[in-house]
C-alpha cells in the first residue's frame, strides 16, 4: 500500500524520477510511496513528499486508487495498491537528499515523459 500526491497547477504536474528497486525503478512517477506501519496515508503522503521533493505539501481528498499485479525480475508476485491524493505545494523543489529519486520537475500535462509510471498518467488527467 502507497500514498502519492498529485501536485498539479493549470498545466503542469510535480514528478520525481525514481532510481529506487521497485514497481517505477528508472521512471518518472509521483512524490509518494509505501505506508510506515500504522501511518495514516495522508500523512505518508505530506512525507513522502517532503522527503522527495524539499516541498511542504497540504493534503486534500482522495482522487483514485491505482492497482496493478507486477514481478521485480524474482518470479514473486507483488499486488500494488496506490492511493492518489490531490496535494498542493508551493515553491520550486529542493534537491533531495534521499537515495530514491535523483531528479524532480513539474512536467506539461498534456506531454509526461515518455518514461512516466501508469498512476502518473492517471493523476494527468483527473480533476483535482
Amino acid at each position: 500500500m502507497s500514498a502519492y500526491g498529485v501536485c498539479k497547477t493549470a498545466d503542469a504536474l510535480l514528478l520525481v524520477h525514481q532510481v529506487a528497486p521497485g514497481p517505477a525503478a528508472g521512471l518518472w512517477t509521483l512524490p509518494g510511496g509505501g505506508l510506515e506501519f500504522g501511518e495514516h496515508p495522508s500523512d505518508a503522503v505530506i512525507r513522502e513528499v517532503r522527503e522527495e521533493t524539499g516541498l511542504d505539501a497540504r493534503v486534500g481528498r482522495l482522487l483514485a486508487v491505482h492497482d496493478d499485479v507486477y514481478d521485480l525480475g524474482d518470479g514473486v508476485q507483488r499486488h500494488g495498491v496506490r492511493l492518489l491524493f490531490s496535494a498542493t505545494v508551493s515553491g520550486d523543489p529542493i534537491p533531495t537528499q534521499v537515495d530514491e529519486v535523483d531528479q524532480v520537475a513539474r512536467h506539461q500535462l498534456g506531454s509526461l515523459p515518455a518514461d512516466a509510471t501508469a498512476w502518473a498518467r492517471l493523476a494527468a488527467v483527473l480533476e483535482a
